[in-house]
């Protein structure tokens, strides 16, 4: 149901009250989800306008959410999802061993899938409508990347997806997020639930023998004659091609790593040609060290290195992005060297937790 009213101002005081119904409509169309979750909580009037026009209010919000989760299914991922973002962010620095048991009541949730529970009248909840809109933004950022990796009709976007597309979608993102928020740390994999939480990411949720996507999903989209591999072709009539809506994050994720890996290595190539032309050879610092140690790694290095970066999900890749070709060098070369272990005879070392990142990728379900 929607928020309680915490510390709200007696109805004597309350301002609001006295203003026509009509009035009380206009101002709360007016406001941010956030500037109205903060004026219902703080006056009773505005509360009892809210609880009366909340679906005159927040249609377009709700319009908004199925146009790109796909269905409330999403809520409970999204709400996860949120949660260990939090925490992760309050836990940055910690070492391994401490993240593992702070999170020992989220894992617990977990196990017994008490995070799967939707909260009640979700569409009048503002609190679920603001985590809902703060994600949008980073869910399209998504879509795009992946959409152009696959070589998709420019017109393509979420938005313009069937409910099942965007569901298959947003599963899969999420899913993928709240595995690398509970699994993965600097040091490696989190190994206290390492084999019970991949296995149950690895695949869409279920609860007991149903998966938490509704059955009145598929007839949106689905043609009821399954015509190819995925069970997937749209009747809608488009511009384009049907689209095979099967977002493998964790092989998506490494490739979009992967190429960021390439471009620095080729940057720094460059610049290292040009500042060892007719140069002397003196002893090196420990950055140009690093830097030779890093255009030296194996096959084996890149792909620990790529499953190192994608297993911490997007909030890194936005992060990587949005750096300067400078920093971006500087950062690969850092997480790099601090992240492989020495070698020995000039023979790579296979990190200890590769066979993992291995076998998420190659047991991942989209469906």
């Amino acid at each position: 149901m929607t928020p309680p009213l915490p510390n709200s101002i007696p109805d004597g005081i309350d301002h609001f009250g006295s203003l026509p119904l009509e009035l009380n409509v206009q101002i709360m169309e007016l406001l941010t989800l956030t500037e109205l979750c903060s004026l219902t909580r703080a006056s009773p009037a505005a509360w009892r306008s809210f609880r009366r026009d909340h679906p005159f209010l927040l249609k377009s919000y709700v319009i908004r959410f199925y146009d790109h989760y796909g269905d409330p299914a999403a809520i409970s991922l999204l709400r996860l999802l949120c949660r260990l973002r939090l925490f992760r962010g309050k836990m940055k620095g910690k070492s391994r061993a401490e993240v593992e048991r702070q999170l020992q009541p989220v894992f617990d949730s977990i196990l017994f899938l008490k995070f799967m529970d939707k909260p009640s009248e979700w569409q009048a909840n503002l609190p679920v409508l603001i985590a809902v809109e703060d994600l949008i933004a980073e869910l399209r950022s998504v879509y795009d990347i992946w959409k152009d990796s696959m070589c998709l009709v420019p017109n393509t976007e979420l938005i313009h997806a069937t409910r099942w597309e965007a569901w298959r979608f947003a599963e899969s993102f999420l899913r993928y997020e709240c595995l690398c928020s509970l699994l993965y740390h600097a040091d490696g994999f989190t190994y206290k639930y390492m084999v019970q939480f991949r296995d149950i990411f690895l695949q869409p949720l279920v609860i007991g023998e149903e998966t938490i996507v509704p059955s009145d999903l598929r007839p949106w989209g689905v043609q009821e004659r399954i015509v190819n591999a995925t069970g997937v072709r749209w009747k809608d009539r488009r511009p384009y091609p049907p689209i095979e809506f099967t977002f493998d994050a964790p092989k998506h994720f490494r490739k979009w790593f992967e190429s960021i890996i390439m471009g620095v290595d080729r940057s720094l190539r460059t610049r290292w040609g040009r500042a060892t032309k007719d140069r002397k050879k003196l002893g090196l610092s420990m950055e140009e060290s690093e830097i030779v140690q890093f255009l030296q790694r194996k096959r084996s290095e890149d792909k620990h290195l790529c499953y190192h970066l994608a297993l911490q999900g997007n909030t890194l890749l936005n992060h990587l992005l949005a750096l300067t070709p400078q920093a971006l060098n500087d950062y690969i070369v850092k997480t790099y060297t601090s992240t492989m272990d020495c070698r020995a005879d000039n023979e790579p070392k296979y990190h200890p937790d590769l066979e993992d990142m291995e076998f998420i990728e190659d047991n991942w379900r989209c469906d």
